[in-house]
């Protein structure tokens, strides 16, 4: 499990509001393990997780070009890989029948804070300079 602490925040209400909301995704993945009906709780907390990703990756890269944002093309590759990956695993899942593929945690967990750390903070000066708050 992982808690959401100010280091993680980007500056930007609309997307640190977003980033706990992925972490409360990937925590109840992860506490799927834990479930008697394991496989039906990760399958909907993947498929939670997804559409929510999509919703945001949606907005960030929104934001990115309307305020013409330098790394907005590598932005949405990263994103683009994620998803990827995640289908990748998510479908490792359901070939091999497994709750959660360790696999699959630890992707999650490197990429949420590599991602939100590192590339989402190269987006927080221009948009507060734009005016997002």
């Amino acid at each position: 499990m992982i808690e959401w602490n100010k280091s993680m925040s980007v500056g930007i209400k609309e997307f640190d509001t977003h980033h706990r909301r992925i972490i409360d995704h990937i925590n109840e993945l992860s506490g799927s393990l834990a479930t008697a009906n394991a496989g039906k709780v990760a399958e909907e907390a993947l498929t939670e997780l997804s559409n929510y990703c999509a919703y945001h990756f949606l907005a960030e890269e929104s934001a990115m070009a309307i305020y013409k944002v330098p790394e907005l093309a590598a932005h949405k590759e990263e994103h683009r890989m994620f998803i990827d990956k995640l289908f990748q695993l998510t479908g490792h899942m359901q070939t091999n029948k497994e709750c959660v593929p360790r696999e699959l945690l630890d992707f999650l967990w490197e990429w949420l804070s590599k991602h939100i750390l590192e590339t989402d903070k190269k987006y927080t000066v221009a948009l507060r300079a734009a005016g997002m708050d």
